[in-house]
């Protein structure tokens, strides 16, 4: 989350002059978005590998199929909560109504981004990740 504090007082607008700064509101967005990712990444593939072994899949498919849908997926709920935080820096003014409409016309690029983002590291590296520890135990 200071990675993400530094981006925005980098990435302010120029209409800031100074760097202010970060809002524990900020912050609060930020741990929602990592908390709602990390249980897509780590704790959910396995619960979700089980209910479609229950349905039928093999294990192999199950295992794949959870650990490559779950952590795109769920950068559709995690987008506009970093989306929030970052307005909440950039436009500590704002109304919520403003708030809304930025998230709304930026939120079809940023889905985009985060989900290109999260395949090589979190789909690709968790299911190699996984098959690795499983080899070697």
């Amino acid at each position: 989350m200071a990675k993400d504090a530094a981006f925005a007082k980098m990435y302010r607008p120029s209409s800031m002059k100074v760097a202010r700064p970060a809002p524990p509101s900020m912050f609060a967005c930020f741990f929602v978005r990592d908390l709602v990712c990390m249980a897509a990444f780590f704790t959910l593939p396995p619960q979700l590998s089980a209910e479609l072994q229950a349905v039928g899949a093999t294990k192999v498919a199950a295992d794949t199929a959870s650990q490559f849908a779950l952590p795109v997926l769920v950068q559709l709920p995690a987008s506009p909560w970093h989306l929030l935080g970052l307005h909440l820096y950039n436009s500590p003014t704002a109304t919520p109504r403003e708030r809304l409409l930025t998230i709304w016309r930026q939120m079809g690029p940023t889905v985009a981004a985060r989900m290109a983002r999260i395949v090589p590291a979190f789909s690709v590296g968790g299911t190699l990740n996984r098959r690795l520890r499983e080899a070697w135990t």
